[in-house]
């Protein structure tokens, strides 16, 4: 079964769903009223009253297996493995056994780099005590942080016909054990979307009426506005199918490379892209990301469009910048390999100010490729905005890629769709461990290419759908102020801030790690006083299963209540440098107020050996403090 454009229908060629199903590009059948008169009377009632604007239901299907690039496959090669050096070559007449085979045998035809090469830095010891305390702040740092996951070997092998790439990526790590790390196919992810300014008033999910419901469904943005705007130096990079650079309320929105000369054919500031002025299109590798589907677009304007000059609509972080990283094609089909390619572009542009990632899009299936482009993001100081899905699914049953990844990674934040009554939309995925919190999704007005205005009937750009798409693109908005009004945050500070300060509604309790919806205001909460450190962290004596005990500090010092523990336990003794190694637990209890006696069960399921457990402890402003560390042995 084929998803494409927000309906479900057979096709001689199957794709795979991102989260979100998408309205984008529905065929002109489907936009008759006979076909759509459901959507738009939800729609209707959702706006409370008539609207002219075009409204297009979700797609509410069953969750398709994982689907794949048939001629593709990702390698990621062990340090010492000549790889060519060019950004992409022909496999032909390359030197390596493993080259030379899947040229004979399989019809290797291209290798293709995921990361740029970058100029390593002069003093390597330096740079990698540097980034031990801090993001990188130089291209050859980056190199460094590239190669610290693998990044600068991991590649894309294109083939001249069809493959099985699950097959091939387990043949290749038995005959060639020594020179691959993994293997993996190339995924194909989906748009999550179903589908003084003029039109600020139709933009409930910032300032709500309270037309529905005794509680507030909006995001309260005037409120954060009253804090930041958003600063120019915060970079969103959008990773979807471009954006319509034209558009008014998008033109001078465009994060400018300082460090490249436009159209002079070269590469001047050496990140390995040529005259990436605004952004790269990694589906077509050129310069020109330009939207061929609406989709990123549609994102980019929910995050950060121009605003207070009265023209359309409000953007979130409206004086944050967008970086348009072009990663879907026109039917919103988005492959793990442009994925990778993208945010390892936004690792690159760290130094210059990308802090947020937004990702719109999902599907089922697992990238060790992307984890740790994901990873070396986190550690550039970039938070990554996920879609949740548009399946109505539990994700802890059926993870999500690449949300399930929350439960993995520091800076990764799985966003699930709520509508304006504070309940999560029909459509929408959750899961109590892999999704971390709710932000409006219905009828979100947003801003689309001409020619897809066009083809729904309107000459203004302008569009209104539902997904956790959009949910997504507006909680990227929340992080970029975030990140404005504290320049210093790191990821996960800026992750407790979105999911501490969540609004906690009871129909969101045990279905969001966070139990709530995004709200703006509150994320901005100064608070410079941390948690105190735990420091009675030990087993209990004689507890079968084995637990370990504390006792709960507070959210300033040793007074109130704490928002978050984080806990971890490795084989070794846990330092700052490990730490990103160690076993994340992924439902550690909820802190009691201070003073309270604390208890938690070691899982059942570790192997004999001797273990380090570390607790993190969180307040709602992201301050942390830690405990100290407890060995244990499982016998």
């Amino acid at each position: 079964m084929t998803m494409r454009h927000g309906t479900a229908r057979p096709s001689k060629r199957t794709w795979l769903v991102l989260g979100a199903s998408t309205w984008l590009g529905l065929p002109k059948a489907l936009r008759k009223p006979s076909c759509v008169a459901l959507g738009v009377l939800l729609a209707w009632i959702a706006a409370g009253g008539a609207t002219t604007r075009p409204v297009v239901p979700p797609t509410f299907v069953s969750q398709p297996r994982p689907q794949y690039v048939p001629t593709h496959l990702i390698v990621g090669f062990r340090p010492g493995v000549p790889l060519p050096t060019e950004a992409i070559v022909t496999a032909q007449g390359q030197p390596e056994a493993i080259f030379r085979d899947l040229v004979a045998t399989a019809g290797l035809r291209e290798i293709v780099r995921l990361a740029p090469t970058l100029p390593l830095p002069r003093d390597r010891q330096y740079a990698s005590a540097a980034l031990a305390r801090r993001a990188p702040r130089s291209l050859p740092e980056v190199a460094l942080l590239l190669e610290r996951y693998g990044l600068d070997r991991t590649a894309l092998l294109t083939f001249d016909r069809p493959i099985d790439p699950q097959q091939l990526a387990e043949t290749l790590m038995r005959r060639y054990p020594t020179a691959i790390e993994f293997a993996e196919p190339d995924l194909v992810l989906r748009s999550q979307i179903v589908p003084n300014d003029p039109l600020f008033s139709s933009q409930w999910y910032l300032r709500d009426r309270n037309v529905f419901s005794e509680r507030r469904a909006d995001i309260r943005a005037p409120e954060a506005w009253d804090m930041t705007t958003g600063n120019s130096d915060v970079v969103i990079a959008v990773i979807d199918t471009g954006i319509d650079t034209t558009h008014p309320d998008l033109a001078r929105k465009l994060f400018v490379n300082p460090g490249e000369i436009p159209n002079n054919g070269a590469d001047d500031d050496r990140n390995g892209f040529v005259d990436d002025v605004s952004g790269w299109d990694f589906v077509r590798r050129d310069n020109d990301p330009d939207d061929e589907n609406g989709h990123g677009t549609y994102m980019s304007s929910l995050a950060a469009a121009e605003t207070n000059n009265a023209l359309d609509i409000a953007g979130v972080s409206w004086g944050s910048r967008i970086l348009p990283l072009k990663a879907g094609d026109e039917r919103g089909n988005f492959a793990t390999s442009t994925i990778i390619q993208a945010v390892n572009y936004a690792v690159a542009m760290a130094p210059l100010g990308v802090r947020v990632l937004n990702m719109s899009f999902g599907g089922p299936g697992t990238s060790v490729g992307l984890e740790r482009a994901l990873a070396a993001a986190n550690d550039a100081g970039i938070i990554a905005l996920a879609a949740a899905g548009n399946e109505g699914q539990n994700n802890d049953v059926m993870p999500q890629l690449p949300s399930y990844l929350t439960t993995r990674l520091d800076n990764v934040v799985a966003v699930a769709a709520t509508d304006r009554f504070n309940q999560l939309a029909y459509f929408s995925n959750y899961g109590r461990l892999n999704v971390d919190v709710g932000a409006p999704g219905m009828t979100i007005l947003g801003l689309t290419t001409r020619k897809l205005s066009a083809e729904l009937g309107r000459s203004d750009g302008l569009i209104t759908g539902n997904g956790t798409s959009q949910a997504t693109a507006i909680v990227s908005g929340i992080a970029a102020l975030i990140f404005s009004a504290y320049p210093e945050s790191t990821p996960i500070r800026a992750k407790v801030r979105l999911l501490a300060n969540a609004d906690r509604i009871p129909e969101l309790e045990g279905r969001l790690s966070s139990g709530g919806r995004v709200n703006a205001v509150r994320a901005l909460d100064r608070d410079d006083v941390p948690p105190a450190p735990i420091t009675d962290l030990r087993v209990v004596s004689g507890a079968t299963p084995l637990a370990l005990t504390w006792t709960a500090t507070g959210d300033d010092g040793l007074v109130g209540q704490a928002a978050f523990y984080d806990i971890r336990y490795s084989v070794a003794p846990i330092t700052a440098s490990t730490l990103r190694f160690a076993v994340r637990v992924k439902d550690p209890p909820r802190p009691q107020p201070a003073g309270a006696i604390e208890t938690w069960t070691i899982p059942s399921d570790l192997l004999p050996r001797t273990y380090y457990f570390l607790i993190r402890v969180f307040d709602n402003a992201g301050n942390m403090a830690e405990s100290n560390q407890v060995e244990v042995m499982i016998p």
